[in-house]
């Protein structure tokens, strides 16, 4: 009896050492259904309301050295920040728009800066979201925050995503080390800064594994189309009855592309959770806080279990069950982020950072973002 005390002991001792959810995926589920409901009743304009009401939940359920986090925003923020998006940015961006395609007309250069324009404004989007959430949280009374400009990582971000392009996506080691570089680099807690100290040569063998990977399949989905297409064109031989006015040729191409591309869709998500594993597991352990220092300790088929099981939940109740996948995910990476070191906590004040008044209404009207 002494031993099995022991253990427990030593269990809830590593356990306030860091990350713990106290909570069970399903005690979310009855306020799941009260803001499916209200959603519904709503119009939807009841999502800003829920989003809060589950943010508090998790925070509330999420223990850090024994203690738990607090969410102090409110929906009524999140809602006049969607509406001032909607009024000062897109509407007068649609009338802009449309002026252009009518009197320029819908060609290249248009469309071009238009995507230009949505790649910007979306990491705009995903930095003000992420400042106003860790404005919002507390721990031991102490508040969060972020620096940095929204438009300068907006900035980055797009440039990053340009680069891909003539870099065959080779640069997307690069991307996600400097973007979160930058991110961390800015976030504080109290009076404090974290501090990231990474460079993306690490990932970049696991990143050429994924790559080539992947090259190889989109190389077999090229091999097996065209010779059929090109065979078709050049006998042009017609079966009317059989393939309802398409050549045999064509038919069969098709046929066989379809196959393959559905293959390489199967096997894209055991490609890329491959590789994501290894990249927030660097990520992570390039992170520091006052000497504290953060580590990754799953394997592949947990994070793969998640994913899949994560997706679908989701496709199944048509997004109402978005809570349960939050709760999964704040579970899954309290219980395989582990904290390493120590820090005074006593000797941190409260953050002197401003907090932006109004909530995340560029990220709810692109619908990016979990939480």
């Amino acid at each position: 009896m002494t031993e099995i005390a022991e253990a427990a002991e030593a269990k809830r001792a590593e356990r306030d050492r860091g990350f713990h959810y106290i909570g069970w995926t399903g005690g979310i589920l009855p306020l799941t259904l009260k803001n499916a409901l209200l959603n519904i009743l709503t119009l939807a304009i009841y999502r800003f309301w829920a989003k809060t009401d589950v943010r508090r939940h998790l925070w509330r359920h999420t223990h850090f050295l024994g203690d738990p986090l607090e969410y102090t925003g409110i929906g009524k923020e999140l809602f006049l920040g969607f509406l001032l998006v909607l009024f000062v940015v897109f509407v007068p961006l649609a009338i802009a728009n449309e002026l252009l395609l009518r009197y320029l007309g819908p060609f290249g250069a248009t469309q071009i800066l238009s995507i230009i324009l949505v790649l910007f404004l979306i990491g705009v989007a995903q930095y003000r979201a992420r400042r106003y959430r860790l404005s919002r949280t507390t721990w031991r009374g102490i508040r969060a925050a972020q620096t940095g400009e929204a438009w300068l990582y907006g900035l980055k971000r797009l440039g990053f995503w340009i680069l891909l392009v003539p870099t065959l996506g080779w640069s997307y080691p690069w991307q996600r080390v400097h973007l979160t570089q930058y991110e961390m680099n800015n976030t504080v807690f109290g009076d404090r800064k974290f501090s990231f100290d990474g460079s993306p040569r690490p990932l970049y063998k696991p990143f050429a594994i994924a790559w080539v990977i992947s090259f190889l399949i989109v190389a077999v989905v090229y091999l097996m189309i065209i010779p059929d297409f090109k065979a078709d064109l050049a006998q042009d031989v017609v079966t009317l009855e059989d393939t309802g006015g398409l050549s045999v040729g064509i038919f069969r191409a098709l046929t066989i592309g379809t196959t393959t591309l559905l293959l390489f869709l199967l096997a894209a998500p055991f490609i890329v959770i491959w590789y994501r594993v290894r990249e927030f597991a660097y990520l992570i352990s390039c992170a520091e806080y006052e000497g504290i220092k953060f580590n990754f300790d799953v394997g592949y088929w947990h994070l793969f279990r998640l994913a899949v099981g994560n997706y679908l939940i989701t496709f199944f109740t048509l997004g109402f069950g978005l809570p349960i996948v939050q709760t999964r995910k704040f579970q899954f990476f309290c219980t395989h982020i582990k904290v390493h070191g120590s820090a005074d906590f006593d000797a941190i004040h409260q953050s002197t950072e401003d907090r932006d008044k109004l909530g995340e209404g560029l990220a709810d009207a692109f619908d990016i973002g979990d939480f």
